[in-house]
């Protein structure tokens, strides 16, 4: 329940106001999802993944860029972890979006996790 909690809190900063805010939790989301809990933790809220695509699509570039790395990472968690991610509201159009942002060869660890 820790957990859950300290993600939930993490999920409502990285919507906030604050640039440098929003890129130190778009950061802490790229290295927390690199540990598999972590991901099933994310994938089980409310609130993250929704946080997650609307910093995709309205974030700077290094929130983007962090928050596509995590969202990666949760893809390669496996098929229901894809379904979660791109029945989230927002996602698919905001991940393709920062893939079509990539100069042409950069965004192929994006790009396989959609597939």
């Amino acid at each position: 329940a820790g957990d859950q909690w300290s993600l939930e809190v993490l999920g409502r900063a990285l919507t906030g106001e604050r640039e440098r805010v929003r890129e130190a939790c778009a950061e802490c989301f790229r290295r927390i999802t690199q540990v598999g809990e972590a991901c099933e933790t994310i994938l089980r809220s409310t609130t993250v993944l929704p946080a997650l695509a609307h910093v995709l699509g309205r974030g700077g570039p290094v929130c983007r860029h962090a928050v596509a790395s995590a969202v990666s990472n949760l893809c390669a968690a496996g098929h229901k972890a894809r379904e979660r991610v791109r029945d989230t509201y927002g996602m698919v159009d905001a991940l393709c979006a920062v893939l079509f942002s990539y100069p042409s060869g950069e965004g192929t660890t994006l790009e396989a996790a959609l597939t």
